[in-house]
């Protein structure tokens, strides 16, 4: 693998997930390294970005006074804060995690393409993201998977529009993607397997893992065997099960070697080293081998400090700035444009990491998205009337539309890249004016989303764009 040189550049590069069991994430969507695994890289601004935090438990045991009693791993929580700016390619995947699957429409033949997201209730078509983040310099990145978005927020400041994506993620690892054995015999070649959690063994951190089909699919299994490095096969088999209808693989599947757990089975300390193939399993063929680095390889040229020969993929897209932003309201169609110096528009809703017990239990097996979708919308805006004090006392409300339009898509469509926002239902939570000298008096006015009594007329967010995002894989 390439070494890093110091003061390299941080990157973070995500992609859709495939969907298992209904609801439940499995594996990436993902194709062979020749495209860096299908990731994307994201633009972003300096932050937190990727930020585990593994908990422990204090037990209330009394050894003594010198010191606290010895703790027990706990849960992992792995935060995301993504802060950027505005694109829609960016933002068509994000928007998924956290309103579901998106209805897709072509514009006739041309290359340009719409998603309709629908608050709604119903959260099993909620998709996931996995990513790689690398933090440059002498460190190699981290990837995480089952990714998913529960607070996006908007952001005009007159300068440009910004998106700071918040969510999390269940599973991360150091070890690599999977790479496809020169003498495979097996039509399993649109994807690779990847692999989640820590390594137990010695040399975990130079030693390549290596993953050999040991019985080839059948009646809705197939078997594995692990060997380390230069040394020999397992004698020890792993269990995989799929599907036999979609093909695809049921369940995350844990590895063993002929020691125990190739991760982590130490006293309090058991942790999975867990294994997915994405796709059609029934590929695969007997004695097919797949190798994973020790580190994940950073995707990119040897120019770019990368390790897979193929230069990144960088998201792409206009930005938009507050030329390409409007705000419209009225009583029963928002037709009148809105004047406001700057605002900021948030999208909300619980992410809850679910947890079991088990081998596993140290993290989340899932990220439920539940509770109410909340909405909220702020401007500022010179003080010249009455109006928003008023809604308040009559106890009124509005119709609004954001709306965010850049270019023409082009190439025959007659479409620009938008995000419009249609709110059928809006009441003005609050308003304050202050006077603060002898400047023109400024108001900032809070507006919640609300839901209708009789549940019409749902929030709905529309998305057009240059970019395909393929959601049928999920």
């Amino acid at each position: 693998m390439a070494s890093p040189s110091t003061g390299a550049k941080s990157f973070l590069m995500m992609a859709l997930e495939q969907q298992i069991a209904n609801s439940q994430v499995g594996g990436p969507y993902t194709v062979l390294p020749a495209t860096n695994w299908g990731l994307l890289q994201y633009p972003v601004m300096p932050g937190s970005i990727y930020s585990p935090e593994f908990g422990w438990v204090v037990p209330t045991e009394l050894t003594g006074n010198a010191g606290a009693p010895a703790a027990l791993p706990g849960r992992a929580n792995r935060n995301i804060e993504l802060p950027m700016s505005l694109r829609t390619t960016a933002l068509i995947p994000i928007m998924a995690t956290c309103m579901g699957n998106p209805t897709k429409a072509q514009d006739g033949a041309n290359s340009a393409w719409s998603y309709t997201y629908t608050a709604k209730d119903a959260t099993t078509d909620a998709v996931s993201m996995w990513g790689l983040f690398h933090k440059g310099g002498s460190t190699y990145p981290l990837m995480f998977s089952r990714a998913r978005f529960g607070e996006l927020a908007f952001e005009s400041n007159g300068q440009e529009m910004t998106l700071t994506a918040k969510g999390a993620a269940c599973l991360d690892t150091e070890h690599g993607m999977g790479v496809v054995g020169g003498s495979n015999s097996g039509t399993y070649t649109a994807h690779l397997p990847v692999i989640m959690g820590d390594r137990s063994d010695a040399n975990r951190l130079t030693d390549t893992l290596y993953v050999k089909v040991s019985a080839a699919p059948t009646t809705g299994t197939f078997k594995l065997k692990v060997k380390y490095g230069a040394g020999s096969y397992s004698t020890v088999e792993t269990t995989v099960y799929y599907d036999t209808s979609s093909k695809n693989q049921t369940a995350w599947a844990e590895l063993f070697n002929d020691t125990g757990a190739v991760g982590f089975d130490e006293c309090e300390n058991r942790s999975q080293v867990l294994i997915f193939f994405p796709g059609d399993v029934t590929g695969l063929a007997l004695d097919d081998e797949f190798s994973f680095p020790a580190l994940c390889q950073i995707p990119g040229t040897a120019a770019q400090g990368g390790d897979t020969t193929v230069a990144r993929t960088q998201i792409s897209g206009c930005r938009f700035g507050p030329a390409h932003v409007k705000l419209y309201q009225g009583a029963s169609s928002a037709t009148t444009a809105v004047d406001f110096e700057s605002g900021a528009f948030t999208l909300a809703r619980d992410i809850t990491p679910a947890f079991t017990h088990g081998p596993g239990a140290r993290n989340p097996y899932d990220m439920d998205v539940t509770g109410y979708v909340n909405f909220g919308l702020e401007i500022d805006r010179r003080f010249d009337s009455r109006t928003y004090e008023r809604l308040i006392r009559t106890n009124d409300r509005y119709v609004m539309q954001v709306l965010l339009e850049a270019q023409v898509i082009g190439g025959g469509s007659t479409w620009r890249e938008s995000i419009q926002m249609d709110f059928p239902q809006v009441r003005v939570d609050k308003t304050a004016s202050p006077l603060s000298g002898p400047g023109i008096t400024k108001e900032k006015v809070n507006f919640v989303v609300e839901q209708k009594s009789d549940g019409s007329a749902p929030v709905t967010v529309v998305i057009k764009s240059g970019t395909s995002v393929d959601f049928s894989v999920l």
